[in-house]
């Protein structure tokens, strides 16, 4: 279905790209090169290197002068059953933009070796766009061939063959080496190779430190994300950071010290920490592509036990598992009770409510599902005392509590909006805003009006040189001097021109700030949409102190202050 699926799409764009005009079509020997290589060439000396095939291709064009070279395509390090390419696409794109016409490849298993969808490029997808395929060791042009000959299909189906063949070796040879306990790669954190038995693990002297402490807190009852919060405190590399520091810095992420309580988790309820060998966990292979287990039972796992050094007993190890499923189903068991609870009493601040002292977001708590009508509701700050170096507090205030505060500062917002706005349609405030505009306008010409003085003094300078009136020291200093004034002048006009605009918008009913408060009337009760779509940030300090940075503030603080000079504080 996904490959129909697929196909439909293209032969979409397909009926797009033939609606294009002809002009903008390209002649015919406009060619890409592409080349493919399964595994990733590291400019290695071997007989199909990637090198190796751009050469081929190279020479190829050269003796064939009616092609015209438009771009080289280069997928290094992917299978040829996999048609998501970088560089496929982007060929596929080129295509279908009119950019090229052609393409050359080495042989038809560098196009792909899935069977199906290679027959579907050359018998439909090519024929249909235009483009002329060419195969060198093949020896095929689809010029001057068939591409639903029996050789070609043969061929195709060979290397369809081959790539299933191929796979099934890798994952034979993969499952002999998982019988004897072997790691391949991905070894666990905390672990590495161990130099006197290749491929066996050891302790990672680097990490295991931060490792036993992992176990030890866990042992000892603290939470993932109290000890998340500890390792970012002594800055405990992740496991990123520690494939990037043994790459030598080769891996696609650096990585970093910011833990999570998930990756935690994954240390606590990994049974390698124990010194037994697992694998097996899925089962996903290119030669069995019908058979995907993304999960496989327990039971079928592939386990050896004590089969490298260990971290933890198995005793303390199940000990620590049982406490996990007791807090899983427990906290199953409370998210189902306490639904009904937290729909009566929703919670409105969702994303935009934060501590003002450790800056983590605000999460609501205190139901009770016992005692429903007891429950009262609040925000807490869960980060409290969870940090080693700078614990502070736990901040909190009632739900209730909060709800009042914020719609009481949401309806002043309206009323002082409507005050404003009133303000302006007065002929009181029409004269002042008048004026206002008038200075700054009044000043923005007198500046203007120097720069123009300054650049006539330049051309009497010029003047004055040209006619030896002035020597050239002379004449380099006054340069440099009106030059460093029109500088000055120039940022000076930028600034008042931006200040004008600015003001103008502010003290006009297109202020964003008063349109958003006066577009609609003022709310009587709290939901979700009004305050996300009136409140941008909510801070919550010690002793119940709240900080509302409302939507929009800038324009509102502009306002406020030019209202003030303008009224002259009354």
């Amino acid at each position: 279905m996904a490959r129909k699926s697929r196909q439909n799409e293209q032969i979409q764009r397909i009926k797009n790209y033939k609606s294009v005009k002809p002009e903008s079509v390209l002649p015919v020997n406009h060619t890409a090169l592409y080349a493919r290589l399964s595994l990733y060439d590291m400019n290695h000396v071997c007989r199909d290197s990637i090198q190796n095939q751009i050469s081929m291709l190279e020479e190829y064009m050269e003796n064939h002068p009616e092609l015209n070279l438009v771009e080289r395509y280069i997928d290094n390090g992917w299978s040829g059953t996999n048609f998501q390419r970088p560089g496929f696409l982007r060929m596929i794109q080129d295509i279908q933009s009119g950019k090229i016409n052609c393409i050359v490849t080495k042989d038809l298993s560098r196009l792909g070796r899935n069977y199906l969808e290679t027959g579907y490029y050359l018998e439909i997808l090519f024929p249909m766009m235009g483009v002329r395929y060419i195969s060198i060791n093949d020896r095929f042009d689809s010029d001057t061939s068939d591409p639903s000959q029996l050789p070609i299909i043969l061929k195709n189906i060979l290397n369809d063959f081959f790539s299933r063949d191929l796979s099934r070796r890798f994952s034979d040879s993969y499952d002999l080496r998982k019988a004897q306990g072997v790691f391949r790669k991905g070894f666990p954190y905390g672990y590495t190779f161990d130099p006197e038995k290749p491929r066996y693990l050891t302790f990672d002297p680097n990490v295991s430190h931060f490792v036993r402490l992992i176990f030890q807190w866990g042992i000892e009852g603290v939470s993932t994300h109290t000890i998340s919060m500890r390792l970012r405190e002594m800055k405990a590399p992740t496991q990123e950071r520690v494939e990037f520091l043994r790459s030598g810095g080769k891996t696609k992420h650096e990585g970093s010290t910011l833990w999570s309580t998930t990756s935690v988790r994954l240390i606590l309820t990994n049974r390698v920490y124990t010194g037994d060998f697992v694998c097996g966990k899925c089962y996903n292979r290119k030669c069995d592509p019908y058979n995907k287990r993304t999960r496989i039972p327990e039971e079928e796992w592939v386990i050896i036990p004590n089969a490298h050094p260990a971290y933890i007993s198995h005793e303390d190890f199940d000990k620590l598992q049982k406490r996990f499923e007791q807090t899983t189903k427990h906290y199953k068991n409370a998210v189902k009770q306490n639904a009904a609870i937290y729909q009566n009493q929703p919670n409105f601040y969702k994303r935009i409510l934060f501590c003002q002292v450790c800056g983590h977001k605000i999460q609501m708590t205190g139901a009770d599902a016992e005692h429903p009508a007891d429950s009262v509701m609040g925000y807490a700050c869960q980060s409290a005392g969870s940090s080693v170096l700078d614990p502070h507090p736990q901040n909190h205030i009632s739900k209730k509590l909060l709800d009042v505060i914020v719609l009481a500062q949401l309806q002043n917002q309206f009323r002082v909006a409507a005050r404003f706005k009133h303000w302006m349609l007065s002929s009181e405030g029409k004269n002042k805003i008048s004026a206002c505009l008038s200075s700054l306008q009044l000043v923005l010409d007198q500046t203007h009006q120097q720069s123009c003085i300054l650049a006539e003094n330049r051309a009497d300078a010029f003047e004055s040189h040209a006619d030896f009136q002035i020597d050239d020291e002379t004449f380099g200093l006054q340069l440099e001097q009106l030059r460093s004034q029109s500088r000055i002048l120039s940022s000076e006009l930028a600034q008042q021109a931006n200040t004008l605009i600015q003001v103008k918008q502010a003290l006009s009913l297109s202020n964003p700030w008063l349109i958003l408060f006066t577009q609609t009337p003022a709310p009587h009760k709290l939901d979700s949409s009004t305050v996300h779509q009136l409140i941008e940030r909510i801070e919550l300090n010690y002793s119940e102190q709240v900080t509302i940075h409302f939507k929009e503030e800038s324009w509102f603080l502009l306002l406020c202050n030019l209202y003030d000079t303008l009224m002259g504080g009354e």
